[in-house]
């Protein structure tokens, strides 16, 4: 659904009444901020449509900054359900060899297929996030 596009003013014909800004905090101590003018005689529907354009600008770069950050949380991810299998895999070689497993190794095994399950499903949320969050930074 496409929004209609703002009243044009010509800023040369007309008095400064006003401004407004927009400022959102960005990921990794950045910030964005989008500054506006309101003008003499210009309709409130013209006014909130300007602002509504520059309010999406700033989401969209909002979810522009936060996808660097999805990644490495996802990089992570990954690393985890790694360093997970290879411990599960350690304790399976010892059970192999005829070891004795402590509780607490006992009870990991035992868990072993619903742990690894939820670090995928984390992973598969981490990638479905990223692509979303790149889907909406298509200008339409």
């Amino acid at each position: 659904m496409s929004k209609p596009e703002p009243t044009q003013i010509d800023p040369s014909t007309v008095a400064v009444t006003g401004n407004f800004q927009l400022t959102a905090q960005l990921p990794q101590g950045k910030s964005i901020s989008i500054s506006g003018y309101l003008y003499h005689g210009e309709a409130a529907q013209s006014i909130s449509q300007r602002i509504d354009v520059l309010h999406d600008e700033i989401d969209r770069q909002r979810t522009r900054a936060e996808i660097p950050e999805i990644e490495v949380k996802l990089e992570q991810s990954l690393q985890r359900l790694s360093d997970i299998k290879t411990h599960y895999a350690i304790m399976e070689a010892k059970v192999a060899k005829g070891t004795k497993l402590n509780q607490q190794e006992k009870a990991a095994l035992e868990v072993r297929d619903v742990n690894i399950e939820k670090h995928k499903e984390d992973i598969e949320r981490g990638r479905a996030a990223i692509a979303e969050a790149k889907a909406q930074l298509v200008i339409k």
